[in-house]
């Protein structure tokens, strides 16, 4: 899903410029960075739909408000189930499972906070027309989130994302 942050980054770019055209290109300024902030959720969602349909191919259908629920609760179980398993057979120890266990609920529930505070703004800039963008010094914000914030969401996703996967090759599931 780069390509959605990519665009994402581009529409960035062409709400400052455009508000620098002055006032009467404010509208469709205001249109570029509110369709900036929806491209860096969806490249978020789709990004975290393809990871959690990895693990089990039913959670393919997720729907949207139901993300941060799924990886804290469903993703969650599943993947400390294999932990599990891998401690009782002896691949790890006591201590290990334990770390393991650690940071897999650390990393799930960064990404559902994640995905959470981006579902949140989205809705704002997809169906809150009234609330306002305000640009200030080559960058603006929406309802206190400035989209300096939005860009790092992926990277925070794909960051925890490379946490969980790497526990999870490690004890052999996926």
């Amino acid at each position: 899903m780069t390509a959605l942050h990519q665009v994402a980054d581009h529409l960035v770019k062409q709400a400052n410029a455009t508000f620098k055209k002055g006032q009467v290109h404010q509208s469709l300024a205001d249109a570029y960075g509110r369709t900036a902030f929806n491209r860096y959720y969806y490249a978020c969602f789709l990004n975290i739909r393809e990871f959690v349909s990895s693990i089990d191919s039913s959670w393919s259908k997720v729907n949207h408000a139901g993300v941060p629920e799924l990886l804290r609760g469903s993703v969650h179980k599943k993947i400390e189930s294999e932990l599990k398993k891998s401690e009782r057979v002896g691949d790890l120890t006591s201590r290990e499972y334990q770390s393991k266990k650690s940071i897999l609920l650390s990393s799930l529930d960064n990404m559902a906070s994640t995905m959470s505070l981006a579902y949140t703004i989205r809705g704002i800039v997809d169906y809150e027309p009234e609330v306002e963008m305000v640009f200030e010094k080559n960058s603006f914000i929406i309802n206190k989130m400035p989209v300096s914030s939005a860009k790092g969401w992926l990277q925070t996703i794909n960051s925890e994302k490379s946490k969980v996967s790497k526990i999870m090759r490690e004890v052999g599931f996926g």
